[in-house]
């Protein structure tokens, strides 16, 4: 419905890396190989879950707040002043998006930095953990490399080196540009935030031969603390009135998430201009003790809208319906049956352009 080049959704289970579940549009029929059974016109014998690197926008956020009070740069108590736009670098500068007439967002808590997805907020704490830190923090996360599962054609993460701009590269890092990654790799990594920080490595198959297979430990990201205090911020998304989420409730339960809206480098031009987006949005079901967590990420939208509340949003929401009845996860105790507000999804695109003279929005 939303004419996007491609799509994919990959559910799995925090606790044990377990992959629930994984589709991707077009699809292909396994006895007809190479022939799609969408209208597109075009090799379908990819899979965008394992197969395609893409860029994962604002629900980076959340792992640049964890990184940052991991490292003790950012503490519960801190605030930021956003006044629209951050100079970085030089002439550059990174900005806030256009909402209610304004870019700014006030006196920022990180409460309201993630349920708002504040880009300002993001890069300030980004250029606090420093470049060499965050770099560190892309390569053991494991979102860098292929995971282990031993699929065909998979491909790795990968990140901009530009040490001319790397003032400016390290403040798009905070949310989620100058960098891509799979939407396994990335699921993977996230859900260390509902198993207490741990990441779990991503489990395909079950059994061999009647015997189980073992779940492997990863290694821990981040300190049980950091997990659910970040898995608090990510609730505020959907249960807050003015969360970028609002839109995405399921009556009866609570849920945590994060939407994202990235832009893609054009490669004709090397810039973001004409890029195109990436519509994403990862969410854990329920807020808390996740049993389920689901990422979706919609490349190159082309139907009039791209942010990812209302592009990969309906999507999540879609999924999080089923796994509930799937799954047989019980509502959440003194949730309210209601419905979500009825409300047009808050903007949270990252960039759209690095360079403002001055530093001044426009």
């Amino acid at each position: 419905s939303n004419n996007a080049d491609q799509g994919a959704v990959v559910i799995l289970n925090p606790k044990t890396g377990d992959i629930l579940a994984m589709a991707n549009w077009p699809s292909y029929d396994p006895a007809r190989l190479g022939r799609p059974t969408g209208s597109k016109e075009r090799f379908t014998d990819f899979n965008p879950n394992y197969m395609a690197a893409l860029e994962p926008g604002s629900t980076f956020k959340i792992l640049t707040l964890a990184l940052a009070l991991e490292k003790g740069v950012v503490n519960s108590t801190d605030v930021v002043q956003c006044g629209g736009s951050l100079q970085v670098w030089s002439n550059r500068s990174v900005r806030c998006d256009l909402h209610g007439g304004t870019r700014a967002h006030g006196t920022v808590d990180l409460e309201k930095a993630i349920s708002k997805s504040c880009n300002v907020s993001a890069a300030t704490w980004a250029l606090r953990v420093g470049s060499p830190d965050f770099i560190e923090f892309l390569n053991r996360s494991g979102l860098m490399r292929k995971t282990q599962l031993g699929l065909p054609l998979e491909a790795s993460g990968q990140f901009v080196r530009d040490e001319y701009a790397k003032g400016l590269q390290l403040a798009t890092f905070g949310f989620g540009q100058s960098m891509t990654c799979t939407p396994v790799g990335l699921a993977s990594v996230f859900s260390a935030l509902g198993n207490g920080g741990v990441r779990m490595e991503p489990r395909l198959i079950a059994k061999v031969g009647g015997r189980d297979t073992k779940e492997r430990e990863a290694g821990r990201l981040f300190s049980k603390e950091t997990a659910d205090q970040v898995l608090g911020y990510m609730e505020s998304v959907i249960e807050s009135d003015s969360g970028t989420g609002k839109s995405l409730r399921i009556p009866g339960y609570r849920l945590a998430g994060k939407t994202g809206t990235a832009q893609k480098i054009n490669r004709s031009t090397g810039t973001v201009e004409g890029g195109g987006y990436v519509s994403n949005f990862v969410g854990l079901v329920p807020a808390q003790n996740p049993q389920a967590l689901i990422l979706v990420m919609i490349d190159n939208p082309k139907a009039g809208k791209y942010y990812g509340a209302s592009v990969a949003g309906p999507v999540f929401v879609e999924s999080a319906q089923a796994v509930v009845r799937l799954l047989g996860i019980p509502p959440t105790p003194g949730k309210d049956v209601v419905p979500s507000p009825k409300a047009s999804p808050s903007p949270d695109i990252e960039i759209r352009s690095t360079k403002q003279q001055g530093g001044a929005s426009n």
